[in-house]
């Protein structure tokens, strides 16, 4: 059913816990980055949107029911992200007015009329580092991305010198970013990390490029 949301014994969607806008406010090796902790985590989904600059999801970490994430921006700090916390639908104790709820079989919650659920466009899969991905979908909506796995691409380049010896050595770390444009999303990749070694003190470096998989989400009315 084309715009519509049916609900059986099988549904399965995840409801909008939270919706934060934050501010980088850590310098890292080129940009800057924020943790944020959710709490009461469940089966958290975490997607975020930015319209400045590309953004990446470093990690989760997770501590009982809370969840640390670090987001990495290729801006400086102050860049806002929205990020939106999706997770299992918990009972409203204090619902908006006439309660509408779906259960499964055991007993488990699977509907509430007052939450707002995830409303997946797109699944982005195969893109690494230079891929240079971009998606638009119908116009005048917001879209967020949800990493579904990470990835990050690790090398190590010559840098340049007036010396007779060997160059220095740099090793970047990178992740595939993201930002938003209007009526989607474009490709920004983010630099994590990059650390300068004399030549003789240089590690080995095996290159490595990790191939990444997004979810796409309509965030236009959260």
């Amino acid at each position: 059913m084309s715009g519509s949301t049916l609900i059986d014994r099988t549904y399965g969607n995840l409801a909008l816990r939270s919706k934060t806008l934050v501010t980088t406010n850590t310098v890292g090796d080129d940009g800057s980055y924020v943790d944020l902790t959710l709490t009461n985590c469940t089966a958290p989904e975490v997607a975020y949107r930015c319209a400045t600059h590309g953004v990446a999801l470093l990690f989760m970490t997770a501590s009982g029911s809370s969840r640390t994430v670090r987001l990495v921006s290729s801006g400086g700090v102050g860049t806002e992200i929205t990020v939106f916390h999706f997770d299992v639908p918990l009972p409203n104790p204090t619902p908006s007015g006439a309660v509408g709820r779906v259960r499964d079989s055991v007993g488990n919650l699977i509907f509430d009329i007052d939450y707002e659920y995830m409303d997946v466009v797109d699944f982005i899969a195969g893109v690494s580092i230079g891929s240079g991905a971009s998606a638009t979908y119908e116009s005048g909506r917001s879209y967020a991305v949800a990493p579904a796995r990470l990835g990050y691409d690790i090398y190590s380049q010559p840098i340049g010198g007036t010396g007779t010896g060997d160059p220095d050595i740099m090793v970047l770390i990178g992740a595939v970013g993201w930002r938003a444009i209007p009526n989607g999303i474009a490709q920004s990749d983010v630099l994590i990390s990059g650390t300068i070694y004399p030549a003789h003190m240089a590690p080995i470096v095996t290159p490595f490029s990790a191939v990444v998989e997004t979810t796409v989400i309509d965030v236009t009315h959260l």
